[in-house]
């Protein structure tokens, strides 16, 4: 794998997208990103070269759960581990 860009430091979890991937019916074959292409709303901007000759500007959503969601998973877990351990 070559240049890639990241969102922690899992590569293949925390991939957004790195070259040699499919994009716009193409392959990416370079990357260029800056931190102001990052926003708070988890959308991250880049610009890519593709195999084709083409140059893009694309822009990737994180999926990030709602905080009220992480809560239910957590009591969720806790519950079944409280059930287990009465049994």
């Amino acid at each position: 794998m070559g240049m890639g860009i990241f969102t922690g430091p899992d590569p293949g979890g925390d991939r957004v997208i790195a070259t040699g991937d499919p994009l716009f019916g193409s392959i990416v074959v370079g990357l260029d990103f800056t931190p102001t292409g990052l926003n708070d709303a988890g959308q991250i901007a880049f610009a890519a070269t593709l195999a084709d000759g083409r140059q893009v500007v694309a822009r990737a959503d994180l999926v990030v759960p709602e905080p009220s969601t992480l809560v239910l998973v957590a009591v969720g877990i806790l519950s079944l581990v409280g059930y287990g351990r009465r049994r």
